[in-house]
């Protein structure tokens, strides 16, 4: 309801409730009272009428929007409710008001969009007051010219050019893939398969080659006995395996295997069950 107290009056009339009634600043009314467009549903399910919400009363005698009524006369011409409306003998204060609503409808019944007149006077006048440029001669900008970054520079000429102060490159490292022997501190050894012999037992010799090649006093962090003990446990293991394969052979060589059955055998074959 309006907030004037004489707006607030004659709208509760026009409902048709008693002037003298006093009602709160918000009441339930009927939905038939109002147009379909006028009731908005907020989001807690309640339907509220909208800003500048007319009764059907006031759309039913004068030209509001969406709803344009007339009358004939007695000679059969047609008289606009916006003629009606002039015509009608009433107080001042119900004209204003009535007024009022009606060019508030007119300037503003699309709520998002608004009054198209107003807002131009309103762009026009921050485009003069504004810094923004809107011009259609706006030139594009050229791009800025790209340089490779200074990645040595010297403090007293930052401002020079790279090629005449820049300090040469340092010298490229060759490396060889020839390893000395003097380098390492141990001899190399180097270990040719032979194709014709498969036995991977320890000789003599690779016993000497290791304990010089790994067992030499020469390299660094080196615990030589516990290396030497390690050598005694795999020498043991190793004959351990030869008397397994020995006996092995043994078990195998002593199975008698007959290629003939014997004559004293008291089956004979196929084996028939006898009763």
């Amino acid at each position: 309801f309006p907030v004037d107290p004489e707006q607030r009056s004659i709208c509760v009339s026009l409902l048709g409730f008693e002037t003298s009634h006093k009602l709160p600043k918000r009441a339930e009314i009927c939905s038939n009272d109002f147009q379909q467009h006028d009731i908005e549903c907020g989001l807690s399910g309640k339907c509220i009428l909208r800003k500048g919400a007319v009764p059907l009363a006031i759309h039913a005698v004068f030209n509001a929007p969406g709803n344009v009524s007339s009358e004939s006369t007695s000679d059969g011409s047609l008289v606009s409710a916006t003629e009606l409306f002039d015509e009608i003998e009433t107080d001042l204060a119900v004209k204003r008001m009535l007024s009022k609503l009606i060019s508030h409808l007119k300037s503003e019944f699309d709520i998002v969009v608004g009054d198209y007149e107003k807002t131009f006077k309103k762009l026009k006048i921050a485009e003069i007051s504004s810094d923004i440029q809107s011009s259609d001669d706006f030139e594009l900008q050229e791009k800025r010219q790209r340089k490779k970054p200074r990645r040595l520079i010297l403090e007293e000429s930052s401002n020079e050019e790279l090629g005449q102060r820049a300090l040469p490159p340092p010298p490229s490292v060759k490396y060889s893939r020839i390893i000395n022997s003097t380098i390492c501190g141990t001899p190399i050894v180097k270990k040719v398969a032979s194709p014709s012999t498969n036995d991977n037992s320890p000789t003599p010799q690779g016993i000497n080659t290791i304990n010089r090649t790994y067992l030499s006093p020469s390299v660094p962090n080196f615990d030589k006995p516990a290396h030497e003990a390690i050598l005694t446990y795999v020498i043991q293991i190793k004959e351990q395996n030869k008397q397994i394969l020995s006996l092995l052979n043994n078990l195998q060589s002593g199975i008698p295997e007959y290629s003939h059955l014997p004559a004293d055998l008291p089956v004979t074959f196929p084996i028939n069950n006898l009763a």
